[in-house]
């Protein structure tokens, strides 16, 4: 069983919100963040993410 923590729960709820909204500055406001930059932590992507988005964009 996987522990689902608050902290846990509050990254997933912004990466989806980010992938679904693409509206960072909201995304900021809605997490509380004074800056911008600290909210791209939200926009990398696992290198799992990133194959698999290549891979949707680039015609092998």
């Amino acid at each position: 069983m996987r522990l689902c923590t608050l902290h846990s729960f509050r990254h997933r709820f912004a990466k989806n919100f980010i992938e679904h909204s693409g509206d960072i500055s909201l995304l900021s406001d809605l997490l509380g963040h004074e800056s911008l930059e600290t909210t791209r932590i939200y926009l990398r992507r696992s290198s799992t993410e990133q194959a698999r988005i290549v891979n949707q964009v680039v015609n092998w």
